[in-house]
């Protein structure tokens, strides 16, 4: 299984938003409160949602996600897109249909059921057309229950409602419910292709004169046809009690071991689903629990939990006292922990007596060290080794195992960056052909090597009640580009940030940083607290470039400039959306070209264009003699040639922020949808 696509609306922090979902390595950034941890929550809700139709219970969801509406919203809905590909999906998909067939056509007469499957086509379609499409969840608390789920295919479109009436209904989802319309499935299929006449109904005619009359028709039924007639068609594939199952029957059974000693009878489509995404999904949580150390002995026979870190010493020892796949499994997860931190994983156990007739193991995994004055190894308990390591082995048994789409919410927050960057080496490595979606706010975790990997990047941004969603689309060329003018490591900072302010040079970023670190006392947001970043194009002329690329990265921007880039003729002209040019461009008045230019983002403490001989007029350092002149002149007249970048950076840890760069970081703010 793969996932293909995510939406919402209403539904956490989400109005709206629409995510397509790449194969391999997917990563997901952007500033904090943008809404990337609820992207995996999303995920998990759907999945709730599954196990609860599929269960019949619904405590779980509506203890979780009843409250899961934007700003209070009652009624919300998500949409998990989802492609089942892999062969043994496929087959079990296979299956179920067959089976449901089979159930509708035999009626009352279940000892025919093997029967009836022999007239079916050898191939129904159904891997095909039931395993691809979007799981939809929506919550409504009007009359009825307040849940309702479904499954909607692609081609043809069609939806089964797995809650209500575990119908097949041709068509999109509507708002309204299915109900619990139902139609003689046996006639929909045994309609005359020639003739468009019902045919007898087949539990009514000897298994002899189905065979010899109707073989034909039956033969060239398949799955799709299901769905050609506009009402909604029952599909449940049942139990026959002591009378002989189909084929397709038994090998259900026999994938759903719980019916044989389960009081129900038959297998839904949900449960179909949600054993599939069980044995193919994992979404860890970005909150980790405590390692449990003691385990009864019977939990060993079976797959620990780890999605919250809390079954790793359980999975290790499992895994490394397993069979000939396991104990590989093990060793692969001893490989991945090396990787990542340079030290050597394994894992040891103590029985602890507790009664006649229970045993339990303390289970303590540990990192093998070597001691520093006799060179042997030494056990040290991985809860004593920091919570890095223990971060790492959690990692290392997720990233081994062999579940096709593993959803990582900030895998490594107690990571170094040394770890971050192995981190990334080997989720290339270890799942390679595999889907990985990897929420991160760390800029180590974000692939950087060529376009296709920051096509792989997706970045969220939450504004004005809306978030967001942009992946850029570049060609090596344009990348190579991107990559000169920004510098990797300042790439990865802007895809986390709020907003960019660009500035012409150093000297800017440099006094801004020290006065604007000061904006919580003026009661405003500073840099860092806002998420903004300043950056230095290094020459006016370099605006319109960095510029583009912010708009590629969808990264809100806003612009300080010097004097001479405001003028109709200057650098700022050639910007994607520049300001319109006056009607008069040689005598525009300075004022009105400040007031232009202020409605599209672009700011400007200069008081004059500074063009020709009265160029320094409009440059910054003609604002530092202006705040404060014998402090500006001291430190312009001891600085040598290579202390002239550090001015900005003196000056302003010299002098108190002036009340001018406070306004203007409140219009930036503004500008930056900040406010």
């Amino acid at each position: 299984m793969r996932l293909t696509s995510l939406t919402a609306t209403d539904t956490l922090s989400f109005d709206t938003v629409a995510l397509d979902v790449s194969d391999g390595l997917s990563v997901i950034v952007g500033p904090n409160g943008s809404g990337k941890t609820n992207l995996g929550r999303l995920v998990r809700l759907a999945v709730t949602a599954v196990k609860a139709v599929a269960t019949g219970s619904f405590a779980e969801l509506d203890r979780e996600w009843s409250l899961a509406g934007r700003y209070g919203s009652t009624t919300f809905e998500v949409r998990l897109g989802a492609a089942f590909e892999d062969e043994n999906e496929q087959s079990l998909i296979e299956d179920w249909a067959r089976a449901a067939v089979v159930t509708g056509l035999r009626g009352s007469s279940p000892q025919q059921g093997p029967r009836y499957e022999d007239l079916l086509a050898e191939d129904l379609g159904a891997g095909t057309f039931l395993g691809a499409g979007q799981l939809v969840v929506r919550h409504d608390p009007g009359p009825g229950h307040p849940w309702a789920v479904f499954w909607q295919t692609a081609e043809p479109l069609a939806h089964l409602d797995l809650w209500q009436s575990h119908a097949v209904v041709p068509g999109t989802v509507t708002a309204e419910r299915v109900g619990t319309a139902r139609s003689d499935l046996r006639a929909e299929l045994c309609r005359s292709p020639d003739e468009g006449q019902p045919l007898p109904d087949l539990s009514e005619q000897s298994p002899q004169t189905v065979v010899t009359q109707y073989e034909k028709v039956l033969g060239a039924f398949t799955f799709t046809d299901l769905v050609a007639t506009s009402a909604p068609v029952e599909l449940i594939a049942r139990r026959a009690g002591s009378n002989p199952e189909a084929a397709s029957l038994r090998r259900l059974i026999e994938r759903f071991p719980e019916l044989r000693e389960s009081p129900r009878d038959h297998v839904s489509f949900a449960q179909v689903l949600d054993h599939l995404l069980s044995g193919s999904l994992t979404v860890t949580e970005n909150r980790r629990s405590p390692v449990r150390a003691m385990v009864d002995v019977p939990e060993l026979a079976s797959t620990a939990g780890i999605e919250d870190g809390s079954g790793t010493a359980v999975e290790l020892l499992r895994l490394k006292n397993g069979d000939a796949r396991e104990r590989a499994r093990f060793h692969r997860a001893q490989d991945v922990f090396t990787q990542i931190t340079g030290r050597r994983l394994d894992v040891r156990q103590q029985a602890v007596d507790v009664g006649a007739d229970t045993h339990r193991l303390l289970v303590v995994p540990v990192v093998v060290d070597v001691h520093p004055e006799h060179g042997h190894d030494v056990d040290i308990p991985l809860r004593l080794s920091g919570a890095g390591v223990e971060e790492a082995a959690f990692l290392a048994v997720l990233l081994t195992d062999d579940r096709h789409t593993l959803l990582l919410d900030e895998p490594a927050t107690n990571l170094g960056p040394v770890a971050q960057r192995r981190l990334l080496d080997v989720l290339r490595q270890s799942r390679a052909g595999r889907q990985t979606i990897l929420i991160t706010h760390s800029a180590h975790l974000v692939p950087m090597r060529d376009a296709a990997d920051l096509a792989a990047v997706t970045r969220l941004d939450h504004r004005d009640g809306r978030t967001l969603a942009h992946r850029p689309r570049l060609d090596q060329r344009e990348f190579e580009d991107l990559k000169e003018l920004l510098r990797q490591p300042r790439m990865r900072d802007l895809l986390f940030a709020a907003g960019v302010v660009l500035v012409e040079g150093p000297t800017e970023v440099d006094a801004f940083e020290v006065w604007l670190a000061q904006a919580d006392a003026r009661g405003l947001a500073t840099p860092q607290s806002a998420h903004v970043v300043f950056v230095s194009v290094d020459g006016d002329e370099r605006f319109a470039k960095f510029a583009r690329v912010l708009e590629e990265l969808a990264v809100p921007y806003a612009i300080v400039s010097d004097g001479p880039a405001l003028h109709a003729t200057g650098a700022l002209s050639k910007l994607p959306a520049p300001a319109p040019s006056p009607q008069d461009p040689a005598s525009e008045p300075f004022q009105d070209a400040v007031a232009r230019w202020s409605a599209h983002r672009v700011r400007t403490l200069a008081v004059d264009f500074g063009i020709g001989p009265d160029k320094g007029k409009g440059e910054i350092e003609a604002f530092f003699a202006r705040v404060d002149a014998p402090v500006w002149d001291e430190l312009t007249a001891a600085a040598g040639r290579k202390d002239k970048p550090m001015l900005g950076y003196r000056f302003a840890s010299r002098v108190e922020v002036p009340a001018s760069v406070i306004d203007l970081w409140r219009d930036l703010l503004t500008d930056l949808g900040l406010t």
